[in-house]
Formats: C-alpha cells, sequence, structure tokens
C-alpha cells in the first residue's frame, strides 16, 4: 500500500511511499488517530473538537508540538550518503533515516500517533555509530536536538497554559504537565472555553555517540480534554516496554486494513493504487476507533484533523463532503466508524434545531459549516441562508446506515433517529411552496454553491422524498 504524497523508491513494500527528500511544509504527511494529529515536522498538534475563535473565526486549536524536533550533526552535505522519508500507511508511521560517512553513522526517527492509545503522539529516535575499522581510537561524535519549544511555559496564540509542573511516577520516570483553556468561545451566549491538558516523558537531548555504539530516546506526549485522562493515558504507555507500545499501535492499523479495502495492483497502476490506500490512510487518521465519551467526535473536515489553523484548510469545520463523499467508503469497510460519523449529526441535533429558528424555519437545519458547537461558522455569510441541502446529505448518511445495519429497529433506538427524522421532516416542511396552478409543490433549495439563490433543485427534492419516504416505510 503506497502513502498518497510523491512517489515511491522501492517496491520492496507495498504498504509505503518512499522520498529521497521532502517536499514543501503545505505537502507533507500527516499522522493522526482521529483524537489528535499534526503535520509532521509541522509546529502544531490538533485535537478534535478544539477550537478557538468566535463564530466564522472559529479555527482548530494551535498546541505546540513537543514532536517536531530536528536531529543535526557536525557532517557535511557531502557526508551525509543516504537519506530517505517513508509513510507507511499500513503501520501508521512516518519514518526519517539518514545514513554519514567517515565517521559512519545512521539516524533513525520515526513518529506515530498511537492508532490503539489514542491520547498518545510518540517519536522514537535511534543513532547507531558505525565501529572503526582501523582500531584507533576516535572521538566520540555529539548529535544535537534543534526545534524543540520551551516546555517551562507552553505557547499558544488559541491556548492560555498555566505552568508547567514536573512530577515522577510511582516507578520513577519523570514527567511533565500543562493545562490550558482556548482564549475564546465559538459561541459568546455559552461563554464556554474549551480546556486541554498535556503529560509528556522525554529522554530526546543532546547526546555524545561513542564508536560502535547505539543511543536510542523517545518522546511520549499524551493530550486530552481532561488532565487526569492525559496523566493515565501517558503512565501507562510509560509502564510498556517501547517495542510493545509499537506494536500495539501496528497491530491496531493492521487490524483496520485487513477488515478490508479496495486492492489495486500497483504493478498494474501505481498512481491509483498510491491514491486510493492513501485516501483511506488520511480518512483513517482523522476518524477515532470508537465514540469518545470524553471528547464526542464532533465530524470529518475537508483538510482532516492535522489541518485547520488560522482559518486555513477550511479551519477545520465539518461540510456536506463528510456526508456525501467521505462517508460512504468508511460505511463500506468500517461501519462501526460510520456510526460514529453520523453520530457527529445525530448528537448535535439541538445545535441543528437552533440553527432552523436562527434562519426562521421549523425542524432541524444543518449548518453549512459547523466545529465545536454545531452552529453555523461559514465566514461567507449567504451560506447559511441558501447552503440548506446539507440537512439533506445528513440524513442520506443515516439513510445509507440504516440501509447497512441488520437490526435496523436497533440502530433507530439506539440513536433515537425516529425524533431525529421528525425534526428533519419539520424543517422540509417548513420550506415548501405549492402551487395550484403547476399542481405541485417542491421544496425551496440548492446545492449549487456558486449559483444563489435557487428556487428549486431537483437532488435535494429527490433525496428529502427519499429521505421521508425511508422512515415512513
Amino acid at each position: 500500500m503506497y502513502g498518497c504524497f510523491g512517489s515511491a523508491g522501492s517496491n520492496s513494500d507495498e504498504a509505503a511511499s518512499v522520498l529521497y527528500r521532502l517536499p514543501e511544509q503545505k505537502y507533507m504527511p500527516e499522522v493522526g488517530n482521529g483524537h489528535i494529529a499534526t503535520v509532521v515536522n509541522g509546529p502544531n498538534v490538533f485535537v478534535n473538537g478544539l477550537f478557538n475563535g468566535l463564530g466564522p473565526k472559529s479555527s482548530r486549536a494551535k498546541i505546540p508540538s513537543l514532536v517536531a524536533f530536528q536531529l543535526r550533526t557536525k557532517h557535511s552535505k557531502e557526508q551525509l550518503i543516504q537519506e530517505t522519508y517513508t509513510l507507511d500507511v499500513r503501520r501508521g508511521t512516518f519514518k526519517e533515516v539518514k545514513v554519514y560517512a567517515e565517521p559512519g553513522m545512521t539516524i533513525e526517527r520515526e513518529i506515530f500517533a498511537h492508532r490503539e492509545l489514542d491520547r498518545l503522539l510518540v517519536s522514537v529516535v535511534t543513532i547507531t555509530r558505525n565501529s572503526t575499522s582501523s582500531g584507533e581510537r576516535e572521538d566520540s561524535m555529539l548529535v544535537w536536538i534543534d526545534g524543540l519549544p520551551d516546555t517551562r511555559l507552553l505557547k499558544s496564540s488559541d491556548i492560555t497554559f498555566q505552568q508547567t509542573t514536573n512530577n515522577r511516577t510511582t516507578s520513577g520516570i519523570d514527567y511533565s504537565t500543562a493545562v490550558g483553556q482556548t482564549n475564546t468561545p465559538e459561541v459568546p451566549d455559552l461563554g464556554k472555553v474549551l480546556p486541554v491538558a498535556l503529560a509528556w516523558s522525554s529522554d530526546v537531548r543532546n547526546v555524545s555517540i561513542e564508536p560502535g555504539s547505539t543511543v536510542t530516546m523517545s518522546s511520549v506526549v499524551a493530550i486530552s480534554v481532561l488532565s487526569d485522562d492525559a496523566v493515565t493515558a501517558l503512565t501507562a504507555a510509560l509502564s510498556m516496554p517501547r517495542g510493545k507500545l509499537i506494536q500495539r499501535h501496528s497491530a491496531k492499523w493492521e487490524s483496520y486494513w485487513n477488515s478490508g479495502f479496495i486492492y489495486v495492483d500497483p504493478n498494474e497502476n501505481f498512481q491509483l493504487a498510491q491514491a486510493i490506500y492513501g485516501s483511506f490512510y488520511y480518512l483513517l487518521s482523522s476518524l477515532p476507533n470508537e465514540q469518545d465519551p470524553k471528547n464526542r467526535f464532533i465530524g470529518l473536515s475537508p483538510g482532516g484533523l492535522a489541518r485547520g489553523a488560522d482559518n486555513s484548510d477550511y479551519s477545520g469545520h465539518v461540510f456536506w463532503d463528510q456526508d456525501i463523499w467521505m462517508y460512504p467508503p468508511i460505511l463500506s469497510f468500517y461501519p462501526d466508524i460510520a456510526r460514529v460519523v453520523v453520530e457527529s449529526r445525530t448528537q448535535a441535533l439541538a445545535a441543528a434545531k437552533a440553527n432552523a429558528v436562527k434562519y426562521g424555519f421549523k425542524g432541524a437545519k444543518y449548518p453549512w459549516e459547523s466545529a465545536f458547537s454545531g452552529t453555523e461558522t461559514s465566514p461567507w455569510p449567504p451560506s447559511g441562508l441558501y447552503e440548506i441541502h446539507v440537512t439533506a446529505d445528513a440524513a442520506f448518511a443515516v439513510r445509507q446506515l440504516v440501509y447497512a445495519t441488520d437490526d435496523k429497529v436497533g440502530i433507530i433506538r439506539q440513536l433515537k433517529l425516529d425524533e431525529w427524522a421528525i425534526e428533519v421532516a419539520l424543517f422540509w416542511q417548513s420550506r415548501v411552496e405549492c402551487s395550484q396552478e403547476a399542481d405541485q409543490c417542491s421544496i425551496l433549495s440548492k446545492s449549487d454553491q456558486a449559483t444563489f439563490p435557487v428556487k428549486f433543485d431537483l437532488a435535494i427534492n429527490i433525496c428529502t422524498v427519499k429521505e421521508i419516504f425511508h422512515f415512513l416505510f
């Protein structure tokens, strides 16, 4: 399976995309698990549902990355004889390898967002110094760590952090914690800023390497909306061997690929295989393993979980892309996760009802763009008024989930879809316009965001009829 960026330098492992130089930052690969995500070497980490900013200025809140460091030696460019960067989508890891000569040294750095223990972001560094061939004594060699932020007080333009505190586990391992909250609530009437907590332990440092020796260092960071939850996740990770931690991460990713995917032989069509496998990887990287009672999944953004700061990359907002374009392949292969996607709509019913009232309608009207609160967060004013088809798109996703579920009565009861369907129907009822002359009724709607206002949209009318009749019969 190939990653979604660059071209492969080796076909020995069809799960890996290998590059010999990195692309510019906006094309860098991502690691994520649906709870947290980051762009490799990027300055920020993002958490599902953590936004800062009022209304349309709401964007993903930036958490400073503690794993985006770089390693430096005194080797010259000419002494760097091999350099590879690998996104392994089967294992969910990004790996950087640099091989130097005179003196011989190999530096490996691997980063991943733990797929099973989803509070964790991990970076592991292994430095190996070759033995001398002449038998002559050589001096030790320094490897420097660049790019680590000052952790005494974490800084972000979106979050105010309290002073970092230092702690120690019962087994004697040092770790640090920091708690903070977003600066500006999304909805002023709610007056609610959002909490975030980090707990981390790292032995990554400037290190002196002797000939014939190997040094392994790691940074383990746990991020949650609850302080106790972050500390619990970190101490659990620190209690297990490093190899076991990595093995559990890889095994969870393997379980998803073993559940099913669209297979394309890369020898027959490499670009198609790369695009399909990479697309599945990035979708799954932004989706949780299951619904999280401590941090409800708020939905999929077109830019994914690893992007969306400062009103860029759709600000991390949820659009109709989730329900119509991103959701169907997840439903086909990972129905349990598809249910979580649907719940991002059904659990936001109260916000959708309030949104309908705001625009003068009955029932539930889903916003064109939404974030933590489920209210309208689009920076383009006409969209909230005219882009009403998101309600039909959400209903389409619900309908597909019910069709794909054996226990249809059970899923309707569990997600309270009967109540949900009534509110959706009431919204469409309040949009109906009837003509005695034409002897017909239609729903005032549009799905073309480039044209407005539009009084009649065939796609929306068909979708609405299907969703209403589905629950009636």
